[in-house]
């Protein structure tokens, strides 16, 4: 049996950095990690495919989950759900452009953050491509806390 924490922490070190053949690092899953972590990254990945930018934010959720939850067991995660999405979001235009370019599926976060008001219509594109990061990266974060909520034994 193992408990919220545990869980989280499982998750969090079932992460690897590897090398492509051209040198660049990129994370991926331990071989032999457990069926539902895999299905959480799927899902995590909203539709796109196999990414970087999202291994490496549902790393950094798995992470944060597990050292939040090892600092104080009875912390309630919607609390610093905003302040842990938010840090994943980079203040600086060359990544945030980066994180477009990378997939341009992206933009339908974008789109969606705006829709939502997340961003003003007359917000520059560095900011609405920040929201739509933010957008990312929420959906990132309710699909890794929802695999290792479902996979705890905790009652």
């Amino acid at each position: 049996m193992t408990n919220l924490t545990e869980t989280a922490r499982l998750f969090a070190n079932a992460f690897e950095s590897r090398t492509r053949d051209n040198g660049d690092a990129f994370l991926a899953l331990k071989d032999g990690s457990p069926d539902w972590m895999t299905d959480a990254l799927y899902n995590a990945h909203g539709g796109m495919l196999p990414d970087d930018h999202c291994y490496r934010m549902a790393s950094e959720v798995a992470d944060a989950f597990a050292e939040t939850l090892e600092y104080d067991a009875d912390a309630d995660l919607d609390d610093w759900r905003h302040e842990s999405i938010d840090a994943m979001v980079s203040v600086y235009d060359a990544d945030r452009f980066a994180w477009l370019a990378s997939n341009l599926a992206r933009a339908e976060y974008c789109d969606e953050a705006r829709g939502e008001g997340m961003v003003s219509d007359d917000a520059s594109l560095s900011d609405r491509i920040a929201a739509g990061w933010y957008r990312e990266a929420e959906s990132i974060f309710e699909a890794i806390r929802a695999a290792i909520e479902e996979n705890a034994d905790d009652e």
